[in-house]
């Protein structure tokens, strides 16, 4: 799967503890921290622009994601490869998903990471 850049900001949220977006395949895909996690096919890129920029993440997902879009839920092994994907190290070229895993990085700035 040939994927382009993804944004992900850090963010504080009840529910969702992190996200990727494939620009290319328009999928998205959330971490919520009850441990489940699910991928959304043919997201534009206008949901995941409003997801980014919501206050409340889990409230936009409710309203705005959740409704429109079938989540597939993750199994174990494509959780794995979301987050063993080449994208996640700087070392690697970032063809694949990249994703960040918000407890990883240090400060406790709010500031965007991009990609």
């Amino acid at each position: 799967m040939e994927s382009s850049m993804l944004h992900v900001d850090l963010f504080e949220s009840e529910a969702i503890a992190k996200f990727a977006y494939d620009l290319t395949a328009r999928r998205l895909v959330i971490f919520f921290k009850s441990g489940g996690a699910y991928e959304y096919q043919d997201v534009p890129r206008e949901i995941f622009d409003g997801f980014r920029a919501a206050e409340s993440k889990g409230q936009y997902f409710q309203a705005s994601i959740r409704p429109q879009f079938v989540g597939r839920a993750l199994s174990p092994g494509d959780i794995a490869g979301v987050e063993l994907s080449p994208g996640r190290s700087a070392a690697c070229a970032a063809e694949n998903v990249i994703l960040v895993e918000l407890a990883s990085l240090a400060g406790s700035a709010r500031t965007a990471v991009f990609f």
